[in-house]
């Protein structure tokens, strides 16, 4: 009997000695799991004073609603822009700070945040002055489980300045505009005023020279006669150019466009500079297939192109040089190219070549008088028969202008395709 009472105590003992274990365990895990919820409990509470910090000194206007529309919180930039104390606005209604042209707009913008879906406006608030600060809001829903509360959180971005440089860009444009158009209506009216006499400078030395009256006695009063013509001729095709720029810089240059065969206008406009190129003692070239298609073009603006960039190839090639022009077919379109052996451009110059009115001087440019239009006036009109033109250039190895006209203006060979 006295064994059987001591087994009893020593497994009493032995439980008790577990239970106290498991105790000391769970003891333990308390302190560890205590532990972890202070850490936790910590990291949230300094979670929430840096969002409170971030929501109070944000240079960006913030404001929390509740699902009503009612002001919760505002930070100090939002205050600012209404010009309100934050004691003033919460507690009311947001929609009573909304310019009043605006509010159905936001009462709609309110609605749909609160159904799920963040969204951008612009509209007006109202400030306490009563002025009108145009501003994008930024809306959406934020659930606070732990309060078991839905708020909107808020941003009102002040855009006012950016109105009112659009406005003043809108304003600086319309004024533009409109100066371009007086300087259009100048040019028009200046250049006719400047053709009637140059015309009637013209006709008259034309007569003179061609003694129709009879013959003039001195051979240097035909030199200067001579010398008048050619001064006044130049003159118009700078008044010419000038107006043209004009007009495509006004938007008004309408072209005139027919099928043309580009063979023969290449010829044409080859022979009407060949005497400058022989003056000058430059050797102009013409390499052009037998057959070409028919090309759609407006045949007097494609030849200003060609005479353009051909008086300009021959300007800038010295006596002995090789000014060649190339006509052949390309992907379909067509392709001119004007190549020279003359003084080229510096790379960091091909840029301001096609400026108006900008003329790369150097030893063969004065020779030529000019207007600097040349090369602009190309590209302009280049561009708007829907095509393109480019330029590559080496200082004292020549210059390459090329110049391609899309498929869609290419027809085929003769007969002319209906027009």
């Amino acid at each position: 009997m006295e064994t059987d009472g001591g087994g009893r105590k020593d497994t009493l003992e032995a439980r008790l000695s577990a239970t106290l274990e498991d105790l000391r365990t769970h003891e333990e895990e308390l302190r560890v799991q205590n532990e972890e919820l202070r850490i936790a409990r910590d990291a949230l509470e300094l979670s929430q004073q840096r969002y409170a910090q971030l929501f109070e000194m944000a240079p960006i206007g913030y404001i929390t609603l509740d699902t009503g529309g009612v002001v919760a919180e505002i930070n100090l930039a939002a205050a600012d822009l209404l010009g309100w104390d934050r004691s003033r606005v919460i507690g009311k209604h947001f929609r009573t700070f909304v310019a009043p042209a605006h509010r159905d707009a936001f009462d709609a913008h309110l609605r749909r945040v609160i159904s799920g879906h963040p969204f951008v406006e612009e509209l007006a608030i109202k400030a306490q002055t009563g002025a009108e600060i145009p501003v994008i809001l930024t809306s959406s829903l934020l659930r606070e489980h732990g309060k078991g509360r839905t708020t909107v959180l808020m941003t009102a971005l002040d855009i006012a300045d950016r109105k009112k440089a659009e406005v003043e860009i809108r304003e600086a444009q319309q004024q533009a505009e409109a100066a371009s158009q007086v300087k259009s209506q100048f040019l028009s009216h200046m250049s006719h005023e400047l053709r009637t006499p140059l015309n009637a400078i013209m006709g008259f030395t034309d007569l003179m020279l061609a003694g129709v009256m009879g013959e003039i006695p001195i051979p240097k009063y035909q030199e200067y006669l001579a010398d008048i013509h050619a001064s006044a001729d130049h003159l118009l095709s700078i008044i010419s150019d000038i107006l043209d720029m004009s007009k495509i810089e006004a938007g008004k240059m309408e072209l005139e466009e027919k099928w043309v065969d580009l063979r023969v206008l290449a010829e044409r406009s080859a022979r009407l500079v060949d005497g400058m190129a022989k003056d000058v003692g430059v050797d102009l070239g013409c390499l052009l297939p037998e057959v070409l298609p028919l090309v759609r073009l407006d045949e007097r603006r494609f030849m200003q192109i060609l005479i353009n960039l051909l008086s300009n190839a021959i300007k800038f090639t010295p006596r002995g040089g090789v000014v060649t022009l190339t006509v052949k077919e390309a992907g379909g379109g067509v392709m001119v190219e004007i190549a020279d052996t003359g003084t080229g451009i510096a790379a960091d110059q091909i840029e301001r070549a096609f400026e108006p009115f900008t003329q790369l001087v150097n030893g063969l440019s004065r020779r030529t008088p000019g207007t600097g239009l040349g090369l602009p006036l190309a590209s302009e009109l280049t561009r708007l028969h829907g095509g393109t033109l480019r330029l590559t250039s080496s200082v004292n190895l020549g210059t390459r202008v090329v110049v391609t006209l899309p498929a869609d203006r290419v027809g085929g060979a003769a007969p002319f395709p209906s027009q």
